[in-house]
């Protein structure tokens, strides 16, 4: 596992047990997002210092900006964070294979999930839900991007210690302001997103789901890729199988067979029945994670 420092943003890598407490990112893609040859890799020589300079080329990257804050954030709580627009050497078929079968996994480990709505502004301390400010706000973070792509599904999920920051990177948090139906964030998130609350608040709860309401979680996200459909779903359902890039509407119907030798529930077919008007791959759209 590849890991940023959080003050050098030089790469590190990591294998099992060795693997350092992190911070994760779960944002959605843009145009000019760094990748993984962007990125410094930590050597020998340089791996314990703190005070290396980056290159004027890495630092006028479009997407720098994003990473560079994202460890800013997190770097009082942790040494080591992870972005998957350049923690996976994508060039790599099978660490791309790992990579997406190991993605809930590494977003349940994360110490902490920090999520980035680049659509959403900061909301002002003196706001409050009885006012015209917070349906203003409310109704640009209900309309974010974040909530319509299918990655985002089960790093949500996958996550329980998380912190919301609007695009200016301040932290959202509404707790202190309810005055109505909403009384936290979370509460606002699950209304949003048609997911029961205490599977957000406890991934040990997503067991109980069955498989036709955890694929109805995904119903009106959208991947670029059709085959990610089935793939940003694996591990909502505790599955590994083989990455196919090229393979398209195949890899649901793989997935569905897999769920089949695994699981007597029959609410898999329901599931199948509803998915040609939900959940879509679209090769038109912008460039998404993995």
């Amino acid at each position: 596992m590849w890991l940023l420092h959080t003050t050098t943003l030089h790469l590190h890598e990591f294998f099992g047990a060795n693997t350092p407490p992190y911070a994760i990112l779960s944002h959605t893609w843009g145009s000019g997002e760094l990748v993984f040859q962007d990125v410094p890799l930590a050597t020998p020589a340089t791996a314990a210092l703190h005070d290396l300079e980056l290159s004027p080329a890495l630092k006028g990257k479009p997407g720098f900006d994003k990473v560079a804050r994202f460890c800013a954030f997190v770097k009082k709580w942790h040494d080591y964070a992870w972005v998957d627009t350049c923690c996976i050497d994508k060039r790599s078929s099978a660490e791309l294979s790992e990579a997406v079968n190991s993605m809930y996994k590494w977003y349940r480990d994360a110490q902490i999930c920090i999520v980035y709505l680049a659509d959403v502004p900061p909301l002002q301390q003196d706001v409050t839900q009885d006012d015209g400010g917070y349906s203003t706000w409310e109704a640009a973070f209900r309309a974010s991007r974040w909530f319509t792509r299918g990655w985002t599904l089960q790093e949500l999920i996958a996550s329980e210690t998380r912190i919301f920051v609007a695009r200016d990177w301040t932290e959202l948090d509404i707790r202190q302001r309810s005055r109505g139906w909403h009384h936290d964030l979370l509460a606002l998130v699950a209304d949003i997103t048609g997911i029961a609350e205490k599977v957000l608040r406890s991934r040990a709860a997503l067991p109980h789901f069955c498989i036709a309401e955890r694929m109805s979680w995904a119903a009106r996200r959208q991947t670029t890729r059709a085959e990610d459909a089935a793939y940003s779903l694996l591990g909502l359902f505790a599955v590994n199988m083989p990455i196919l890039y090229g393979e398209a509407g195949n890899a649901f119907t793989r997935l569905q067979e897999e769920l089949l030798r695994r699981s007597p529930d029959e609410s898999i077919f329901w599931a199948a029945g509803k998915r040609a008007g939900g959940f879509r791959g679209s090769a038109a759209a912008e460039v998404v994670s993995v």
